[in-house]
Parts: structure tokens; C-alpha cells; sequence
């Protein structure tokens, strides 16, 4: 039953299903009592589109969005309207406004929605033509419904204009403190540390997803209003979760070694309990957005205050050896960051700070990118064109009905860039098929009067846009229910609506998987390499960044730095998704789906051996250590060059040996420090012995895809 519970009611998906069912209320209504329900119908069909196409870009630029509404959902009715009794033409118009559509999400996401809503408009004016009477009211019936919502959703916005926002900030704190809980679980009996280094990677994965959603949303809010940042706290909380982050991921010990050598004592529980309350701190985090100062009123300072002096005591006592008691007292510090992190709000360095935005597409880099055959875009755009003309061509076969129709909607829901998410989306629609249409039928069967079927119409509606994110087949079902109902008030004949609509659906979901299978498959593992690649260059920035500040004696937030922090963490999130999705593709597609596994745990292994390393730069002057941290930093920066030049399949440089003799030396130099050099020498010594396994799992892998042109404009 965990399957059916209800999405949360803060996400902007339910915001949009109310809207949405509100809408269609009131036009099925008016067309109950006006006795018009086909005209009514279509705007309600509008406002379907046009929830589709919702996003939070629009609204910063409410006109500019609004103009682009109405020319592409105009367009694309209307077109359709004027060359439905002309098939050559028509199928000639469906396939080039398919592409060119697609290809305008390159203009952004904005208009990247807008133009998926328009090819669902097109698609609606198909399934209702032949049931008006005069088809020219059809696009302005469709059309007028689209406005409505953009309307109602304007007001929305203006009484409630960080929604978005502050789904996404709970989100993201959400995932930080479910991190910090997971890592609680390595001073579990019995864990397997590699296992659980992998089940952090993915949730470091998310939490750099929520960071990315974050930032996105406070450059639209910067779009909208260069200086609404600056005062509402959403930009010192999304600084704050940058710090979070880099502590949470910080490795600074080995944890199964101090797990074992604490056994005998009550420290592993004392620890795991202050992380759990931390967790639950992090959560309630979005809450104090726009105070200063709050308190907490938990018992973590007090039980911190308390662990540190029992290790003292016990460190006195000799009951574990001095490398476990600095560890732990490393462990502590890092404690006690996250707890002053949580405890007061983090001032942001540069007040007037402005995000920079990116590079604008202009209409010349558009008509070049859309004869270009490099990008997965393109080769996107390309399949879904070529789906539409078929699946055109078989519905002209087919003995004329508007339920064929029904095959265009499926091919355009269900196709998505990579094989991986569309054979999710497959079975996904046809089971919600089968069973939305079953309802549907079991509903025609009762001749239920008009009223009741609005009503069920307006929930299913509901239903569907909620559940459209998380459970994709419970909203398919509910769409099915729904256009039935409508396709009912057009007079139709139901009663082989059952066996029709799922054959339709299955034909579909044949053509399409047909499609991503062979013609120009995108297979994962051909980028396998630029992923790697992409996180690795990532990280060597991100490196550079903390070595630089070493050496400078600094420890700055700046936008230097990050950005570098920010871009390892979101390329390592890539890496991740990427591994994930490979495993859904063909066996025959997955040679190096192991080695991803292996790698993407190292990986994040030293991402967080960097993030303990970022957290004491500043702090040493040691004469001894700083040199030290320069040689690691230039060797280190070395072996990340060697391992991205071999994956463009350049010769690699340098020694083997070279780890071990840098290993050897920092294994003879850590007896002698103490202190914050001790520390340092510890996560140099580990990222040093990191790379060496990284390089040994790159460099065994001898059957790599060659990596994807970049998708850029030629």
C-alpha cells in the first residue's frame, strides 16, 4: 500500500493540480448547464496543456511567456485544424514542427515546457476535431483554456511566490539530514563500509540535485528582481547547505577501524546519538530562514560537551591508543562546525552578490544546432519526429476513430532522451492504461449521469498531476479515466473503448521501443568516458582550490571556491545517475557497469577526503606540513590530469611508483605530528593511496566506449 500513498502536499505538483482541477470544474460545469459540453471540454483540455507546461521561469517574465504561449499553442492547433483533411501535408507539418519543437528546449527550460504543451495541444485538437461542428472554435476553445491557467497560476504566484523555492530548500535539507543519518550507521556492528560509502555517494548524489534546484530557483528569482535575494535568507540557507555538505561528506577517519577499537565502550552509541540529532536539526532548518538568531532547544551542545570529556577521560586512561583518541577528536571538531552550522544563521560573505547566468542560445545558434547530428538532443528531437510520422501514418490506417489519435499522446509522454528512463516510462503506461481504462469502462457500464462524471473527471485530473512526478502509473490510470470522460460527453461509443485504447497503447510503446533501440541508440556507456572525465576535472578544481588556500594560509568562501566545491559535488551527482541508469539498459550495454560501481564509491571516497582536507585549510603553519601539502597538491593534480588525458585515449605519464614512495614517506612522517598537522598529513595520506585506486580501476578497464562529441553548437 506504500505505493498509492499520496505524494506531499507542499510539492508544486499539488499546486498545480488544484489549479488545474479547479479549472476544468468550472468549464465542465458551465458546459453542463449551458448544455455545450464539447465546447467546454477542449478548454479544460487547455488547461491540461498548459499545466503541463507550468514552471516557475514563467513567471519572472510573465508577458514574455505569455507571447509564447500563445504563438506556439496558437500554431500548433491551428495547423492542425487547417491541414487535417490534407494527410501528405499534415504528416509532412506534424514531423517538422515535432522537431523543431523538441529542439527549442535548448532555448532553456521555459521555453522548452512551453513547446512540449504545444505539441500536447496539437495532439488534444487531433483526439476533438472530428467532434465539433465548426473545428475553427476548436484552437481558440484550447487556447483560451491555456490563458486561464497561466492567469489563475499568475495570481498564485503573486500570493505565494516562493513555493517552489521553499519545496525545493526543504528538500534540500531533508536529503542533508537523511546523509548525516546514514553516516551515523557506519558505528553499526556489521556494516559493510564499502557498501554504505556507495549508498552515501547516492544520497550525495541528491543533495547536489537539491543544491543545483536551489540555485536555479534563485536565479530565476534574480531574473525576476536582481535584489530579491539579498534580504529574504534563501541565499544565506543555500550557503549554508553548501558548508553542511562539504562537513557531512568530510571523511576524517576510517570509521570500521575506530568502530572496532571503541567496541568495549559507550562512545559508537554517544556518537551515532549526536549525529541522529543533528539530522533532526538540519530539518528544521528551512523554518528559521529570516531569524538571526533562534535556539534549538535539544540536548546535542550538551551530550557534544559531555563526549569530549569522556574521551579525555578515557584517553587518559589509556583505554584506546593516541591515533584513535586524535581521530576522535577530529571527529568532534567536525561535530561541533555542524552544530554551530545548525544553531545560528551563517552571514553570507558578499551581500550583493548576483549569480552569473548563462550563455543565452540566440536564433542563430538554434538553426545551427538543429542541423547538427552530434548531440543527444538532437538524435531525441530526430526519434520522436520520426515516432510521430509512423505512429501518424498507422492511425491513417486504421479505421477512422478519435481514440487513435490516443497513440501520438503516448509516443510524445513515454519517449525520453535515454533508453534507461523509457522503458521505465513503458511499463509504467501500460499498466496505468490497463487500469485507467478498465475504470473508464466500469464507469461507462454504471450510465452514470453528467454531473457525476465532472465530478470524477475534475478528481481524476487532480489525482493526475499530483501523483505525475512519483507514480507515473497511477496518474497514466487517472488520464485514461479522465479522457474518457470527455471522449463520453463527445458522444462516443465506449463500448470497445477496453480492448482498443490498450492495443493502441501497446502499439505505441512497441514503436517507441523500437525507436530508442536501433535507431541511433544513445547507449549510456558511450559516455562513459566524458562523465568520468567531467567529474574528474571537476574535482581537480575543486582540489586546486583547497590546496591553493593552503599555501596562502586562507580559509575564504569565495566565489572561486564555490563554485569548484559546487561543480565537484553536482558532476559527482552526474556520475552516479549515470551509473544507475546504465544498469537499466541492455546486459550487452553494461561491460563496465562494475567498474562504475567500484569507481563511483572511490570517487566519492576522495571527494570526501577533500571535503575533510577544505575544513582545516587556514589553520596550519607547520614547516613541515606546508611544504608537504604543496608536493602532495602538484602530484595529486598530476595524477587527475594523467587519468582525464587517458580517458580521451592519450598516453599516459608518469610513474606507478610514485604513490608508493609518497605513501611510504607519509607513513613515516605521521608518528612525529600532532595537532592540526597530524590531521592534514592523515588526509593527504589517504587521498594519496585513493588515487592509486582510482587509477588502478580506470586503467583496467580496457573495453571503454570512445566518449560523445560535446553537445555544443558546431
Amino acid at each position: 500500500m506504500a505505493y498509492f500513498s499520496p505524494p506531499s502536499t507542499r510539492s508544486p505538483w499539488f499546486i498545480t493540480a488544484v489549479k488545474a482541477s479547479f479549472l476544468t470544474a468550472v468549464f465542465l460545469m458551465l458546459g453542463w448547464l449551458q448544455e455545450n459540453l464539447v465546447m467546454m471540454s477542449a478548454m479544460s483540455m487547455g488547461v491540461s496543456a498548459a499545466a503541463l507546461s507550468d514552471h516557475p521561469s514563467q513567471y519572472a517574465k510573465r508577458a514574455t511567456a505569455l507571447f509564447a504561449m500563445l504563438i506556439c499553442f496558437g500554431s500548433a492547433s491551428f495547423s492542425v485544424v487547417l491541414l487535417f483533411q490534407l494527410p501528405w501535408l499534415f504528416a509532412i507539418a506534424l514531423a517538422i514542427s515535432t522537431y523543431l519543437l523538441l529542439m527549442a528546449a535548448a532555448f532553456g527550460t521555459r521555453l522548452g515546457r512551453i513547446c512540449f504543451g504545444a505539441l500536447n495541444t496539437a495532439v488534444f485538437t487531433m483526439l476533438s476535431y472530428n467532434h465539433h461542428a465548426e473545428p475553427l472554435w476548436l484552437p481558440l476553445m484550447l487556447v483560451g483554456g491555456s490563458v486561464c491557467y497561466f492567469i489563475l497560476s499568475s495570481l498564485v504566484h503573486w500570493f505565494i511566490p516562493n513555493f517552489n523555492l521553499e519545496h525545493d530548500s526543504r528538500q534540500l535539507f531533508s536529503t542533508l539530514a537523511k546523509y548525516q543519518l546514514l553516516k551515523a550507521r557506519f558505528f553499526d556492528d556489521g556494516t559493510d563500509p564499502a557498501e554504505l560509502r556507495l549508498r552515501l555517494a547516492k544520497l550525495g548524489a541528491q543533495a547536489s540535485a537539491a543544491l543545483a534546484n536551489v540555485r536555479q530557483q534563485l536565479i530565476v528569482r534574480q531574473q525576476q528582481d536582481a535584489t530579491a535575494n539579498r534580504q529574504s535568507g534563501y541565499l544565506e540557507q543555500f550557503f549554508k547547505a553548501q558548508l553542511l555538505l562539504e562537513r557531512l561528506s568530510s571523511s576524517h577517519l576510517l570509521y570500521q577501524e575506530l568502530r572496532v577499537e571503541l567496541a568495549d565502550t559507550s562512545l559508537p552509541a554517544r556518537i551515532q546519538r549526536v549525529m541522529v540529532g543533528l539530522s533532526k536539526r538540519m530539518l528544521r532548518q528551512p523554518r528559521y530562514r529570516q531569524q538571526l538568531s533562534y535556539s534549538m532547544n535539544d540536548a546535542v551542545e550538551n551530550e557534544l560537551t559531555a563526549l569530549s570529556d569522556s574521551i579525555e577521560r578515557l584517553a587518559a586512561r589509556q583505554v584506546f591508543s593516541q591515533q584513535c583518541a586524535s581521530q576522535l577528536n577530529y571527529l568532534l571538531t567536525n561535530l561541533r562546525k555542524v552544530c554551530e552550522l545548525t544553531e545560528r544563521q551563517t552571514p553570507f560573505p558578499n551581500p550583493d552578490f548576483l549569480f552569473s547566468e548563462q550563455h543565452k542560445l540566440n536564433w542563430k545558434d538554434y538553426g545551427r544546432l538543429c542541423l547538427s547530428r552530434k548531440t543527444p538532443l538532437f538524435r531525441h528531437a530526430t526519434r520522436v519526429s520520426l515516432c510521430m510520422l509512423v505512429g501518424y501514418g498507422i492511425v491513417q490506417l486504421l479505421p477512422a476513430d478519435s481514440q487513435n489519435y490516443w497513440l501520438l499522446l503516448t509516443v510524445l509522454f513515454i519517449t525520453k532522451p535515454t533508453f534507461s528512463e523509457t522503458k521505465q516510462r513503458l511499463w509504467q503506461r501500460i499498466v496505468g492504461t490497463v487500469a485507467g481504462i478498465a475504470l473508464a469502462t466500469a464507469l461507462y457500464w454504471l450510465a452514470l449521469p453528467d454531473v457525476s462524471l465532472i465530478v470524477i473527471a475534475v478528481l481524476a485530473k487532480f489525482v493526475f498531476f499530483w501523483y505525475l512526478q512519483q507514480r507515473y502509473s497511477i496518474a497514466v490510470g487517472c488520464v485514461s479515466v479522465y479522457v474518457a470522460i470527455l471522449l463520453q460527453f463527445y458522444g462516443l461509443d465506449a463500448e470497445a473503448l477496453f480492448a482498443k485504447r490498450i492495443l493502441i497503447t501497446v502499439g505505441a510503446a512497441g514503436l517507441v521501443f523500437l525507436a530508442l533501440r536501433y535507431l541511433w541508440p544513445d547507449w549510456l556507456q558511450q559516455r562513459s568516458r566524458a562523465v568520468i572525465a567531467a567529474s574528474l576535472h571537476a574535482i581537480k578544481d575543486y582540489q586546486s582550490a583547497i590546496f591553493s588556500q593552503y599555501l596562502s594560509q586562507q580559509h575564504h568562501e569565495d566565489e572561486t571556491y564555490r563554485l569548484a566545491r559546487f561543480h565537484a559535488h553536482v558532476t559527482e551527482a552526474s556520475l552516479v545517475e549515470h551509473w544507475q541508469a546504465l544498469l537499466a539498459e541492455p546486459r550487452s550495454k553494461q561491460s563496465e557497469a562494475s567498474t562504475l560501481y567500484l569507481l563511483t564509491g572511490r570517487l566519492h571516497a576522495y571527494l570526501s577526503y577533500l571535503s575533510a582536507l577544505a575544513s582545516h585549510r587556514g589553520t596550519i603553519t607547520s614547516a613541515t606540513a606546508l611544504p608537504l601539502v604543496e608536493r602532495i597538491g602538484e602530484r595529486l593534480s598530476e595524477q587527475l590530469n594523467q587519468l582525464e588525458a587517458a580517458l580521451a585515449n592519450q598516453p599516459l605519464l608518469g610513474e606507478h611508483g610514485e604513490h608508493q614512495e609518497l605513501s611510504s614517506y607519509l607513513s613515516k612522517l605521521t608518528p612525529n605530528l600532532q595537532g592540526q598537522d597530524l590531521m592534514v598529513t592523515f588526509q593527504l595520506l589517504r587521498l594519496n593511496e585513493n588515487i592509486q585506486q582510482i587509477r588502478q580501476l580506470l586503467l583496467a578497464q580496457t573495453d571503454w566506449q570512445l566518449a560523445s562529441p560535446i553537445d555544443k553548437p558546431d
